[in-house]
């Protein structure tokens, strides 16, 4: 798992990563980073994305029942706007 701080403009910056290889249904993972932040002082606040990224071999394993590789539910991303917004 893969956490990108993403500044307006700008490319995304990987900040943190958490290495898992197996996730039963209804577990977690959790990746952290700790920043500066200031709801107030920002005009342009960063948004973060969070992704799951596989071992190459995740579409070449044979395996039909592995949905891993359903890309549309890979990547979360909050804006900072919205960040903002819980912390005021």
């Amino acid at each position: 798992m893969q956490l990108y701080e993403v500044p307006l403009g700008a490319f995304p910056r990987l900040v943190a990563e958490q290495t898992f290889v197996d996730l039963a249904p209804g577990a977690t993972v959790n990746v952290s980073f700790e920043t500066v932040w200031s709801s107030f002082l920002s005009e342009f606040p960063p948004s973060y994305r969070v992704l799951i990224a596989y071992d190459p071999d995740i579409f070449i394993d044979g395996n039909d029942f592995n949905g891993d590789c359903d890309l549309d539910n890979n990547m979360a991303e909050v804006d900072g706007f919205a960040i903002n917004d819980l912390l005021r």
